[in-house]
């Protein structure tokens, strides 16, 4: 268990009751109370406005409500909240909040995170300079809960001394427990760096960090491993400041954060991963295990009851639970973050043997300023059949989407984690080993595409690896590794194998030469369970034999149109002909990658035929070497 604090939820305000008619319409008197508070504290965001409704001063019941809505919570009792201030009025802002009491402030540009109580809320609201007041974004792990260097012909890298060395590998994650047991087994190298940003240890209540950073190292042995901690999206910002900082050349985070955007690439944690890639770096994500337990439909209701249909008449989307696990469910719908003009409640009912009960609500009021998200997460009371049932308070039909902890009736596609549908997170599917490369792609694995219509995921790595972590600190499981949370570290394994073989190379190399060699699996193409396939480093063998010579990458799977010479350097004029010596085409490298780009065009832009083309490589000093390469397809 958590030593310091409760992380129960994302995004929910839970009001749990002992009956509830499905009608709601005892409902309807608190969320006018909590509009009219809205409108006196307009600063506090509806989850904080719930929170100060059903919670009031009363310190147990305060905690109480806290935890159920999904805030932090400190062992004083106080609730951690996340504070968006003016920049030029941070720093008074924080002077402010330390001459209310508050001890605890955590900073990231003109974003904070504080511990307070019930009595401080409306003091913060009033303080000239805030603009917001909500409940942090609260990350989870991608798990379900090695053959690896094998499979993906990492071990034949090994042999030849491509290991990673001269790469560091981020594995930014919830924590880091067993670590040291790690470290004494052999499973992890002694030199890893320790970063902790939620400032209550690396190793405290759970192993998945140290499962992932396993994977990682038995991928690439000599790759250097920064193991960091984060508790919020204030943290994984903080975190991504210090990745860029200390030039590390991979990130992997197997979390996943619901209820935090849409699932279109855009919003806080998105921007985050987005903003590291613009800065050189590769985020690997695992692409989420909500294959099974995603639904995605509009509201519909044939039968004017104000309860969506999610399929035909059911308005009921149900799923099995056994006694004591934990139930995990996240609402939301397209409508503008911070500023949903639509609402909507969540409700979890129960079997009972066929006499329906609630167990739980979620029921914030958006008015107009608030996120468009509700969430539950209670702990299952009996073994039983539960369901899921959405209503409609007020406002137009909306894009509907639900992610929960438990194999759904009903499940659709996009399925995708955030941050794995940013446009800069390389999203990462799963395979079984016992399945590898063929598939089928695991049934937990998240499906594309993202909900602007990008393909998702990117590539598919290996899971249900045997695991030292997972043999002795988790249970059911035989030792076995399962979901993208494993397959994720596998490919950020393989990029650093890559980077290791070709110093030169950008983020985005990296990038493509994962796509480009991958073994296509599923409908010919990428598609939105596979992606681009399969991770295969098999044509990275002969070439990382030579990572002093120029070197021209193409994909033998699938002809992309594109050759890549490495080891380039700016200035580089390379001439291409046919093998009968007639000229075909003059390109350079201009900048300080390292690469030199030919579009398989001549120098009349045409495409060229399949073949051979001898390529004279002059780099500067009048150094000359002609190598071959072969054209398989034609550019379209």
């Amino acid at each position: 268990m958590r030593r310091f604090y409760t992380l129960t939820i994302i995004a929910a305000a839970v009001f749990c009751c002992a009956a509830m008619p499905l009608t709601a319409s005892n409902n309807d008197e608190l969320k006018a109370r909590m509009a009219l508070k809205k409108r006196l504290y307009p600063a506090l965001s509806a989850r904080v406005i719930a929170l100060m409704e059903l919670g009031g001063t009363n310190g147990h019941t305060f905690t109480a409500v806290a935890r159920q809505y999904g805030f932090p919570v400190m062992n004083d009792g106080r609730a951690v909240f996340n504070l968006t201030t003016e920049a030029a009025s941070t720093d008074a802002v924080i002077a402010a909040l330390r001459s209310f009491g508050v001890s605890r402030i955590t900073r990231h540009k003109n974003e904070l995170e504080i511990a307070a109580d019930a009595g401080m809320l409306p003091l913060i609201n009033n303080l000239p300079g805030v603009n917001r007041v909500r409940a942090p974004y609260i990350p989870q792990a991608l798990t379900i809960n090695g053959e690896e260097p094998a499979l993906t012909k990492a071990t034949n890298l090994h042999a030849i001394g491509t290991r990673g060395q001269n790469i560091n590998v981020a594995v930014i994650d919830l924590d880091f427990l067993g670590l040291d047991d790690a470290i004494t087994s052999g499973e992890l190298p002694a030199n890893v760096e320790r970063i902790d940003f939620t400032g209550f240890g690396l190793s405290v209540f759970e192993a998945h960090g140290t499962a992932v950073a396993e994977v990682v190292h038995e991928m690439a042995p000599d790759a250097k491993l920064f193991l960091i901690k984060v508790g919020s999206g204030l943290d994984l910002a903080n975190a991504k400041d210090y990745c860029i900082t200390n030039n590390i050349h991979i990130i992997n985070h197997s979390v996943g954060w619901f209820n935090t955007e849409w699932g279109d690439g855009k919003g806080y944690i998105c921007d985050i991963a987005n903003d590291a890639f613009s800065n050189g770096i590769l985020w690997v994500n695992a692409a989420g295990n909500s294959g099974v337990s995603h639904w995605q439909g509009m509201f519909t209701d044939a039968n004017s009851d104000n309860f969506t249909e999610f399929s035909g008449s059911a308005e009921t989307n149900v799923f099995n639970a056994s006694s004591g696990k934990k139930i995990s469910i996240y609402l939301s719908w397209n409508d503008t973050w911070g500023g949903s003009t639509s609402d909507y409640d969540l409700y979890l009912i129960r079997s009972n043997s066929g006499a329906w009960t609630a167990v739980a609500q979620s029921i914030v009021r958006q008015t107009g300023t608030d996120d468009p998200v509700e969430a539950i997460s209670v702990t299952a009371p009996a073994s039983d059949t539960y369901g899921i049932m959405i209503r409609k308070y007020s406002g137009v039909s909306r894009d509907l989407q639900i992610f929960t902890s438990h194999t759904l009736k009903y499940v659709s596609a996009r399925s995708i984690a955030t941050p794995a549908d940013a446009m800069g997170a390389l999203a990462v599917g799963a395979i079984a080993a016992g399945s590898w490369p063929a598939g089928p792609a695991a049934s937990y694995s998240s499906r594309g595409p993202s909900q602007d219509g990008r393909i998702k995921p990117d590539v598919c790595g290996v899971d249900s690896n045997q695991n030292y972590i997972f043999t002795y600190y988790y249970s059911g499981y035989n030792g076995r590794f399962l979901g993208t949370s494993s397959a994720a570290p596998c490919v950020a394994g393989a990029a650093a194998l890559i980077w290791s073989a070709y110093p030169f190379a950008n983020n985005r190399f990296i990038w493509t030469q994962l796509t480009n060699t991958a073994i296509d699996a599923g409908t010919a193409g990428p598609d939105n369970d596979f992606g681009y396939g399969c991770i295969n480093l098999t044509n990275i063998i002969d070439t990382a034999k030579a990572t002093a010579k120029s070197i021209a990458i193409n994909n033998p799977y699938r002809g992309t149109g594109v050759v890549t010479f490495i080891n380039t350097p700016k200035g580089t004029v390379i001439s291409i002909r046919t093998i009968t010596g007639k000229f075909v085409r003059q390109v350079t490298c201009d900048d300080d990658s390292g690469r030199t780009i030919w579009d398989t065009r001549n120098a009349a832009l045409e495409a060229v035929a399949p073949g051979m083309y001898y390529c004279d490589i002059a780099k500067p000093g009048n150094t000359h070497t002609t190598i071959r390469v072969m054209v398989t397809t034609v550019r379209q």
